[in-house]
């Protein structure tokens, strides 16, 4: 249960919240003008087996002013209402306490991290390293049972993962037991990165559960709005509203542990507890989710199982023995697979109605030749995965590919457009906090010199593993570049724009001459 947004008393709400079986009541020191922890404090005590987890960051202008008289904050530091800073941890966790009425914290989470140092990352990680140390204090004293990081975007924005997390606390705590036990960042079928990227075996959440953390998914329904999107319910599960729905697909999402959910009355919320309290898992050993689960009919699991196989054999790969990945309502059956060299590659399955079954899987292509209007009417290229997708005009060398990205409302059609991940290199930095995490680039190198080893480590892991999954996108460059027309081009320069794209397209339909019968193998 979360307090953030609730609009009816605290004290229903958590004894409501109680009385259901929560296990978890969440809330922070700048809810409800303040005023929230010693609203909460009376039901808590009621229920002393609720755990409660609070944060330190935001405060009200109030407890700004507090800090400041106590010599905690500067002025200047109490005006911009976020604070990190070591004192101010150590004075807000006391002030957490005494208004929860708790002398043991279950759960202290750093709040929104990424607002202590915005841009400047190598300061942001020490930020977070230094209020680690003290929470860790905290817990040699018994004040504090465990701490976390409780984010909206840093970890898509701000470079934040679970490796790093994980090394900064392991530092904090100056080789002993480290005591980071949970991580808070919004999963619902808007913020859907977190969810594709654990069905695909990667981000946050599978790195969470692979290290032991709590995942608590805030913000399921997306601040109310998917609460109105009628007809999704029927494709989760018939028979559920579609608030729901939604809180069980972000319940159903492998690594998820928790889903901090708030309610205006009590009816709401017992929906909600009726939602997720029916069974997530078709069985307690498999893990496996019903909503990111096989096809209902048996027959069609077995026919998709029997063509992931056979596009392994046609593409020369080999699936790795272990876990399947089933997507959206069985709709993609994944898996961990090696190509021939020996690379690391993901074979993905996909399935579609019958009557687009012959036909395109994904309308992206016919989207962008509609959003790009500079492009005088020339259509993208639309090729399978691997495959020239799309290839801009030219322009001078002068001009970065960054802005060229921009000026052609590519950055625009990405953050507007369906969740897709575009493997970019360096030259793209900048571009993922503008279109919601959808463009992938490698990791910004925060320290110049005298970096620390587990920095380096951590950079040089992070640089290979983007490196290696673009390299398909660097052959398609290199499979351009190698046409005569354009390595030893004399002509006219405005006509390169024109040579580009025909050999781009030329490019499209061989490498899809070279798809098709690989298809029919």
């Amino acid at each position: 249960m979360s307090t953030g947004p609730c609009r009816w008393t605290f004290l229903e709400a958590a004894a409501l919240a109680a009385a259901s079986g929560v296990r978890w009541i969440g809330t922070a020191p700048n809810y409800d003008a303040g005023r929230a922890q010693s609203l909460l404090a009376g039901a808590l005590a009621a229920n002393p087996q609720v755990q409660v987890s609070t944060k330190v960051g935001y405060f009200t202008a109030a407890t700004g002013g507090a800090a400041t008289v106590q010599g905690v904050l500067t002025c200047g530091q109490a005006v911009t209402g976020h604070s990190l800073a070591p004192e101010y941890v150590r004075w807000q966790i006391r002030r957490n306490r005494l208004e929860l009425r708790r002398d043991r914290l279950d759960l202290v989470l750093l709040h929104n991290p990424e607002q202590a140092m915005a841009g400047d990352r190598a300061a942001l990680y020490r930020t977070i390293r230094d209020a680690f140390a003290v929470v860790e204090e905290e817990v040699a004293a018994g004040h504090v049972a465990g701490y976390g990081v409780a984010t909206w975007r840093g970890f898509a924005d701000a470079g934040l993962s679970v490796p790093l997390l994980t090394a900064l606390a392991r530092e904090a705590a100056g080789g002993q037991k480290q005591h980071l036990t949970a991580i808070q960042l919004p999963v619902s079928l808007v913020s859907m990165a977190p969810i594709e990227l654990a069905l695909d075996g990667r981000g946050p959440l599978r790195a969470a559960a692979g290290a032991g953390l709590r995942v608590m998914a805030s913000a399921p329904l997306h601040g109310g709005e998917l609460v109105e999107m009628a007809g999704m319910a029927d494709l989760i599960r018939p028979g559920l509203a579609p608030a729901q729905a939604c809180l069980l697909a972000t319940a159903s999402c492998p690594g998820v542990t928790d889903v901090l959910v708030s309610a205006s009355s009590a009816s709401p919320w017992q929906q909600a507890a009726d939602a997720l309290a029916a069974p997530l898992w078709t069985s307690p050993d498999s893990g496996r989710s019903l909503v990111y689960a096989p096809p209902p009919d048996p027959a069609a699991e077995q026919r998709m199982r029997a063509h992931h196989l056979r596009a392994a054999k046609a593409l020369a790969a080999t699936v790795e023995p272990g876990d399947e990945f089933w997507g959206w309502a069985g709709r993609t059956l994944g898996a961990p697979a090696r190509t021939t060299a020996g690379a690391a590659a993901w074979l993905r399955l996909a399935v579609a109605p019958e009557d687009k079954a012959s036909g395109k899987l994904w309308e992206g292509a016919w989207e962008a030749q509609h959003a790009l209007g500079s492009l005088d009417g020339r259509r993208p290229a639309l090729i399978g995965e691997g495959r020239m997708l799309w290839c801009s005009p030219t322009r001078p060398a002068s001009c970065a590919d960054i802005t060229h990205a921009r000026q052609l409302g590519l950055v625009k059609l990405l953050a507007d457009g369906p969740a897709v991940e575009i493997l970019a290199d360096a030259g793209y930095q900048g571009l993922g906090a503008q279109t919601g995490g959808r463009v992938v680039t490698p990791p910004h190198r925060k320290f110049k010199k005298n970096a620390p080893d587990w920095y380096e480590e951590m950079y040089e892991r992070q640089r290979k593993a983007h490196s290696s999954r673009r390299i398909r996108v660097e052959h398609g460059i290199a499979h351009l570049k190698n046409w005569r027309s354009l390595a030893c081009h004399f002509g006219r320069r405005e006509h390169m724009s024109d040579i580009v794209q025909a050999i781009a397209g030329l490019l499209s339909h061989q490498q899809t001459a070279d798809l098709i019968p690989a298809q029919q193998m």
